[in-house]
């Protein structure tokens, strides 16, 4: 071999280098940014980069001293997450919250994009939009009912698939054992869905909504961290509408989640 045709082969031996490591390189950045184009998917249009987002949520009893209505740790962590989902797929665009007495009257802001944070226990707004699914033949929707054994207990209802919320009893547990409670173990369900707007069929309404609080918090959690199993377990289109149901742990102020089931909603 002469000295030219060593100089070729050390060439081709970069190149092919170079080439096999940018294409390594966009293979891991492919698979990096998998679970974000599955959320964007899921997410469709609320990731539109300049769409109007209006978060709608329960304002809570007012504290003595204060000017504000007061709101819920869970409630906010819930946004939270929801608002981080929509970054992390690109979306910049404006945020406003409404107090969801106040959205459902609001013929204007209805018609938007809408987040309605927790159940209908609390928010007037998750209350309208289910009452008008449930309504609908052939729909065979996730209901927030009242326990007849004790209606200040709710439970999520579909068909004749009961879900109670397990954290009613083990809070009284707690309680009754002088624990703290912000240390205990509770379980909870929360509805998790996109649906079409009631008020605006070219709109969408996010659903997040938990029995109780930290049920809430952790859909909207369960929405950030594990988008690629939801993508995974939704029917086509993945852009579509769907409900999921979540089953939500919450232990020592750290929450685990699990999809029940997932079902594909009609557009």
């Amino acid at each position: 071999m002469n000295l030219s045709e060593a100089s070729f082969q050390i060439v081709m031996g970069l190149v092919a280098a170079a080439i096999s490591g940018f294409l390594g390189f966009v293979i891991r950045r492919y698979l990096d940014l998998r679970p974000y184009r599955r959320l964007a998917r899921l997410l469709q249009p609320f990731t539109r980069s300049s769409e109007e987002v209006i978060f709608v949520y329960p304002w809570r009893e007012e504290a003595p001293a204060s000017i504000l209505p007061r709101t819920s740790t869970e409630d906010m962590a819930a946004i939270n997450n929801v608002v981080g989902s929509l970054a992390s797929v690109g979306w910049r665009g404006p945020v406003r919250v409404r107090d969801a007495a106040r959205a459902v009257n609001n013929t204007i802001d209805r018609k938007r994009n809408l987040v309605t944070i927790c159940g209908p226990q609390t928010n007037d707004l998750t209350k309208e939009v289910l009452r008008r699914l449930v309504s609908k033949p052939g729909l065979d929707f996730y209901d927030f009912q009242r326990l007849k054994s004790n209606p200040k207990r709710w439970e999520i209802v579909r068909g004749r698939a009961h879900f109670p919320s397990l954290s009613y009893d083990q809070e009284a547990e707690v309680r009754a054992s002088d624990q703290v409670v912000a240390e205990g173990k509770y379980e909870d369900v929360a509805v998790l869905a996109k649906v079409t707007n009631p008020w605006n069929a070219d709109s969408k309404v996010l659903i997040v909504s938990g029995i109780r609080g930290f049920g809430t918090w952790g859909a909207a959690e369960y929405l950030r961290k594990h988008a690629s199993e939801l993508f995974a377990l939704k029917g086509k289109p993945k852009n579509g509408n769907f409900a999921a149901l979540v089953a939500v742990t919450y232990e020592n102020c750290d929450l685990q989640t699990k999809v029940h089931e997932v079902i594909d909603l009609p557009s």
